[in-house]
């Protein structure tokens, strides 16, 4: 009988000594949120992790293929049946709010999102950084670009714009009129406008004429003609001659 009482005192001093302090440290040998997001370079590698995003599967990586061409005129899907008719069934117009294609694309969407906000949210804190202005009109491109995706796709959606670092924090948010997500598509890319230059820091990247062509696109896709008309005139550059060279990896 002494023997276990002794045990569990034991026990009990052993558990009581661990103090919250000790038990509960960051991670000091790998890169976490709290610690990371501190110097320009960490900064960048966060704006590429935004670009990234839209490489994910459910955006541009492959599903966008499917929720906005095979459903067009220009492609179709050759086998509806493949895949358990996932793809088919958007190719018809019979998709079910169960089919995954549609939670990977809400998904990935939504994980491009918070990249974006994370930059916007901690890229003031970091001290001399010389891209600073162009990291954060790159960050309010993409994120206006996604909310122009997701809105087209599913109509109202919920608009966030600022960091969550809590799941649970987001669990109660609801969708948004999609008026004001265009608000805010137009508002994220008139800044971008701002703050980017005609030449990109890097291959490929987000610039100024990109800006102004996607905000004079979203703008005909409000009817708003005066303001595409004026977003689309700040274009600047020529025209290739030929159009197929658009397509080619060179452009």
């Amino acid at each position: 009988m002494y023997k276990y009482v002794l045990n569990f005192i034991v026990i009990i001093i052993i558990l009581t000594s661990c103090s919250e302090d000790k038990i509960q440290l960051s991670p000091i040998s790998l890169d976490s949120s709290g610690n990371f997001y501190n110097t320009p370079e960490e900064m960048e590698q966060a704006v590429v992790a935004v670009y990234d995003g839209l490489q994910a599967i459910g955006q541009y990586g492959q599903y966008f293929v499917y929720l906005m061409e095979v459903r067009s005129d220009n492609s179709r899907q050759q086998s509806v049946s493949n895949s358990g008719g996932n793809f088919g069934d958007i190719d018809l117009f019979r998709t079910e709010a169960i089919n995954p294609i549609i939670d990977l694309v809400w998904q990935d969407c939504y994980i491009g999102i918070q990249r974006s906000n994370i930059v916007l949210n901690r890229i003031d804190a970091v001290a001399d950084n010389p891209n600073k202005n162009t990291q954060k009109g790159e960050a309010k491109f993409i994120r206006a670009l996604t909310y122009f995706n997701l809105v087209r796709l599913f109509g109202d959606v919920p608009l966030v714009t600022i960091e969550y670092d809590d799941p649970f924090e987001a669990f109660g948010l609801g969708r948004t009129p999609s008026t004001e997500v265009y608000n805010q598509i137009i508002l994220d890319l008139t800044e971008a406008v701002t703050l980017l230059d005609n030449e990109s820091i890097r291959p490929g990247g987000a610039t100024k004429n990109a800006a102004n062509a996607l905000l004079g696109k979203v703008h005909l896709t409000l009817g708003n003609t005066t303001e595409a008309i004026a977003a689309l005139k700040e274009v600047t550059g020529s025209l290739l001659p030929n159009y197929e060279n658009n397509f080619g990896i060179a452009n």
